[in-house]
């Protein structure tokens, strides 16, 4: 380290002020990160059905095994992640440092309000993927007849899609 340095750091006292607000802002968005991945880790999910498929020579069967000349349709329902919880996530984050630059008259009620925002982000991730993941395994496919389907995802713990689409090899 230079004199010069050495000389600032004993004028202004060991630590800079505010370092411990500094740090648990740090911890919220790194906390903030990781709820955000383990949420799009856990709400990635699909199932799907053919009723149908190949007999022994290559051509098509339908869904009570006999022959036919059109490919049966699959069904595909995807569970994604829902934007709108990545928003709630970083409205959290952007929310709790006007809150701490508006109402915060201490250090320690800024750590407060950055502790309570901490527990909100972990705790939205987890209940969207609770709800994300109760859902979907309430949903059976097997029942499906081939036809147009309405499927109504768990707004806004998750979002998905539905494909329907002929078998192919």
């Amino acid at each position: 380290m230079s004199a010069t340095l050495e000389q600032h750091r004993e004028a202004i006292g060991p630590e800079l002020p505010g370092t411990d607000v500094i740090r648990a802002i740090r911890a919220l968005l790194i906390w903030a990160v990781l709820a955000s991945l383990v949420y799009t880790a856990l709400t990635h999910a699909t199932e799907g059905i053919c009723p149908g498929g190949f007999d022994g020579s290559g051509g098509f069967i339908d869904a009570d095994g006999g022959p036919t000349d059109t490919a049966p349709t699959c069904l595909t329902v995807s569970l994604l992640p829902s934007p709108i919880v990545y928003g709630i996530i970083g409205g959290t984050i952007i929310g709790v440092l006007s809150v701490i630059l508006r109402r915060a008259s201490s250090q320690v009620r800024a750590l407060r309000f950055i502790s309570r925002a901490r527990w909100i982000v972990c705790g939205v991730a987890l209940v969207s993927i609770l709800v994300a993941q109760l859902w979907f395994a309430q949903l059976d496919v097997t029942n499906w007849d081939g036809g147009p389907i309405d499927v109504l995802f768990p707004f806004p713990f998750a979002s998905g899609s539905v494909e329907i689409s002929p078998l192919h090899d």
